[in-house]
């Protein structure tokens, strides 16, 4: 009902509105008005840029750089993702590919780079070569000043992990940036509800004009218990760095979709518990099988470098040569350099290359490493290794699922007839007091072994148990009026808080 100027205020002062509230609820008004527009422009704004530089890569490069970008996007799969994955995954993959993907790259291998482009890509702003970058300097006439910034900040912006902190249904997400420590609010009304709060959404955030809007977001969310593995990973990255910068985080494009996919098709579609390498990934061995149509030692030349920081000479200690003294049986070990789990190692073996004779075999630990170095084989040997089979072996037998067991059907009934004995309620109170007294100092994987109280004095584990906490008042909300038992037996977050000083959050 609208109230007059002249009449009482709604919020029970006395006043008239037009001396109490009016001005502050029109000022509301106001700013959900400018979010709302600023909201639909940024949209509109994406739509158009998007759709400029679809057909400027068509253009400019031909229908090759598509569908060579969407291989790498979707990790160099032996065969075409299945449509639902394509449907799900298409606005996802165009926002990445116009503004991520590194298009000179694909010019210099295909040999469309035009004269000067390697230097003059050089002095953009950004190190990416990016189809919105590359029309910015070859075309910039074809799109206006509004959305030129529109590119340069989806272009800067890496794609990152953001957490859910909360949700205003309708209006805006809050969100925790994992990886650039920083929290920011996006204007969003379809995935606005509170059923969210704690998911975390790997995506774009881009700012202008002081609103914020998530861009190019993977449709599948990751469930909040990889918060402590992504603020691990910040954690290797500053202690190395310092503090980190958006242009930090997009030299990981790669390993932070790979880990996106990791959790997307192992982790979250299977709830068992998996066995994981030194990346974290489910272990899952893996042999590449190829026949070669050239030397052994043509194989070995496009190959020896994915052996990081080994010399020639290193790698061909062991070798087998024929009786002419050309390269016949060779292995050595694909390498990269460190390890985001082991800080101390110098570099991680990856997987066994073996080349013998006419055959060349690759064998890796999880499905993701294998797709990745079917990837590196095809771009360094093209038609020269003829890919045969992947042989998968599984690492661990699969929990059988119990056949015909029936639900306790009394149950619920006994849970509704318990909860109002005013007596028993009583005890359950008790019982869970208890529980988060001595949950404060239990040492909690999640944090690294350390309890509640020790994780909030040290800066890893206090961003873990920020997390946590998190997870506890998103699940007490999905649980809410469900079960009475459950009710009970919740945190109060606040007061959690407060005995671990973390009020302020």
């Amino acid at each position: 009902m609208k109230v007059g100027r002249n009449q009482p205020c709604p919020c029970g002062s006395g006043k008239k509105y037009k001396k109490c509230c009016l001005a502050d609820d029109e000022a509301g008004k106001s700013n959900v008005e400018h979010v709302d527009f600023g909201r639909q422009r940024l949209r509109d704004t994406e739509n158009s840029v998007v759709t400029k530089l679809l057909d400027f890569a068509e253009e400019r490069f031909g229908e090759d750089a598509l569908m060579e970008a969407m291989s790498e996007f979707f990790l160099w799969p032996e065969e075409e993702p299945e449509n639902e994955l394509l449907e799900m995954m298409m606005d996802a993959f165009a926002s990445w590919f116009v503004f991520a993907w590194d298009a000179i790259e694909f010019a210099e291998e295909q040999g469309l780079a035009e004269d000067g482009d390697p230097e003059e890509a050089d002095d953009l702003e950004f190190p990416e070569k990016s189809l919105g970058m590359l029309l910015l300097e070859e075309q910039p006439g074809r799109v206006n000043e509004f959305e030129k910034k529109f590119i340069r900040e989806a272009v800067e912006q890496p794609y990152s992990f953001f957490q859910v902190i909360d949700a205003e249904p309708g209006k805006c997400l809050h969100l925790w940036d994992l990886l650039l420590n920083r929290k920011v609010t996006v204007a969003e009304q379809q995935a606005s509800t509170q059923d969210i709060k704690s998911a975390i959404l790997f995506t774009k955030v881009i700012t202008l004009e002081g609103t914020s809007v998530m861009l190019g977001c993977f449709s599948s969310i990751c469930p909040a218990r990889y918060q402590g593995k992504l603020v691990d990973f910040r954690h290797g990255l500053e202690e190395e760095r310092g503090r980190l910068e958006p242009a930090d985080i997009r030299e990981f494009d790669f390993e932070l979709r790979e880990t996106f996919v990791d959790i997307y098709l192992y982790e979250v579609e299977n709830p068992f518990p998996q066995m994981q390498n030194t990346d974290g990934e489910p272990l899952v061995p893996a042999k590449l099988i190829y026949e070669l149509a050239c030397t052994p030692a043509q194989a070995f030349k496009a190959l020896k470098t994915l052996a990081k920081g080994e010399d020639e000479d290193d790698l061909l200690t062991d070798a087998v040569y024929d009786d002419f003294g050309q390269l016949e049986k060779v292995s050595f070990s694909w390498l990269k350099k460190g390890n985001q789990k082991h800080l101390s190692w110098e570099n991680t073996i990856l997987g066994t290359i073996r080349i013998d004779g006419k055959s060349l075999t690759a064998e890796v630990n999880s499905e993701n490493r294998a797709k990745k170095l079917g990837g590196e084989i095809k771009k360094r040997l093209k038609d020269r290794a003829i890919y045969k089979n992947t042989v998968f072996t599984s690492a661990e037998k699969m929990m059988e699922e119990a056949q015909g067991a029936e639900p306790a059907q009394a149950s619920g009934m006994n849970r509704e007839e318990l909860m109002q004995n005013p007596g028993i309620r009583e005890k359950i109170e008790e019982m869970a007091r208890d529980h988060w007294e001595k949950w404060l100092d239990t040492s909690l994987p999640a944090l690294d072994d350390m309890t509640p109280r020790q994780a909030a004095e040290d800066p890893v584990g206090r961003d873990k148990l920020e997390g946590l906490l998190l997870s506890f008042e998103a699940s007490a909300h999905r649980e809410r009026g469900k079960d009475d038992l459950s009710g009970e037996f919740a945190p109060d977050i606040k007061k959690l808080r407060k005995e671990l000083g973390m009020e302020d959050g």
